[in-house]
Order: structure tokens, then sequence, then C-alpha cells
């Protein structure tokens, strides 16, 4: 796997040529472990994480019914919405766009270099069984406006009982397909958002709905 810096949105696409379109990415501010979001928080809720998701998800069907009711989502579309609504789960968001992957990675003009990973892993249509064994890539159904704007792929982490730890992806790099790491230097975040917003890509068109007008509004005049 390469690991290389980019300063501009021309050099970052030549990267992504360079290695001939990898299926999915990732962006983030910062270069934290691919983690799903529950294994990042289990040592604060004194309890194995699939305890934790079985709870979590059976409070948002008993709480959450009255406004997702329409949706009749099964038991993996809830772990979707739980994903969607910020609570913590067992699903790592990934993109099949390279740009709006570098757009996550300089989104938050933090003084650390933002990375985008990028993977060949094709992904499922169908939401992987709850007790399978490994990693497994879905493509999820489009259950909200966000999967469909972001372009959204998930790596499904398996959870087992008692299991109060999660290996990071990358430490798995023998059983995935993994193609690049890319840096962004913190002095160069604002000029490449300012680029991909240009290219139509920023809080409006990541995040649909009149909460990204709203930040999208309050970004161009530097009130966030």
């Amino acid at each position: 796997m390469k690991t290389m810096t980019i300063k501009n949105v021309s050099e970052y696409l030549d990267v992504v040529r360079e290695t001939h379109f990898p299926y999915c990415y990732r962006g983030q501010a910062q270069d934290w472990p691919l983690l799903p979001s529950i294994g990042r928080i289990i040592d604060t809720v004194g309890v194995d994480m699939l305890t934790f998701e079985e709870d979590v998800i059976e409070k948002l069907q008993q709480y959450g019914f009255p406004y997702l009711k329409d949706n009749v989502p099964s038991y993996t579309d809830w772990i979707l919405h739980a994903q969607h609504y910020g609570l913590p789960t067992r699903l790592l968001d990934f993109t099949t766009n390279p740009l709006k992957a570098l757009y996550f990675a300089v989104e938050d003009e933090s003084e650390t270099d933002g990375v985008v990973w990028s993977l060949d892993e094709s992904g499922v249509r169908k939401f992987p069984s709850l007790d399978m064994k490994k990693i497994v890539f879905y493509h999820p159904v489009h259950i909200n406006s966000r999967i469909v704007a972001q372009e959204s792929v998930f790596a499904v982490f398996p959870l087992q009982k008692d299991e109060i730890e999660i290996v990071p992806l990358e430490e798995r790099e023998n059983d995935f397909r993994f193609f690049m790491k890319v840096k962004i230097p913190p002095v160069c975040k604002p000029k490449i958002k300012q680029e991909l917003s240009i290219l139509g890509i920023n809080k409006m068109s990541v995040y649909p709905g009149i909460e990204g007008v709203i930040d999208k509004i309050k970004e161009d005049w530097g009130l966030n």
C-alpha cells in the first residue's frame, strides 16, 4: 500500500488515476484507526459490544418507531438508521466517490493531517449475517437521502458475545486490497475545500436537507 501527500485536488486525482480507481474510499479529518463507532466508545459503557448494540437497537425501535414506522425497517435497517442518526454501530462509513472522501478529510480544518484511505472491495448488496466472523463491505439500500448523497458503502464489523475490543481495519491489511493512503497537510485543507465546492461537493450536497443548506450558508460567511 502506498502512502503519499497531496496539496490540491489535481494532485489527488492524479493519485486516484494511478491506482485505477479503487472501489471505496474513506476520508478522515485525522489519522484515526479504522474502527466503527461502537469500537471507539466501548470502554465507557461497561458491557460487551454485542450486548450494547442489541440494547441500542431495541431502544431505537421502542422510542423511534413513531418517526420511522413508515419505513417498516428490518432489524438491519434499524442498524442503518442508528448509524444515520449518530448512534454507535458496527458500521464504518466509506464512499464510492473519491472526491467526497477527500471532502470528509478536509471538512474539519483542524491542525492535523487529513487522510483518505482507498480499498478495492466491491461490497455485497444484502446486509451480511449478524453472526458473521469477518468484515464484509455492504452496498446499502437507499433508506435515507444521506446514503444516496454520500454514495455510501459500509464496512460491517462482526461482533461477538463478550467481545470488548475490535482490531482496526488497517491492521487486517492481509485480508483486504488496500491501495493507498493519502495525507492532506492542514495548511492545504481550506484551498482544497474551496476547489471541491467549485466542483459541487460541499456541505449542501453531502448533507442533503435543510441542515446542510444552513451549514453551507454559515460556512460561506465563516460562521462555523
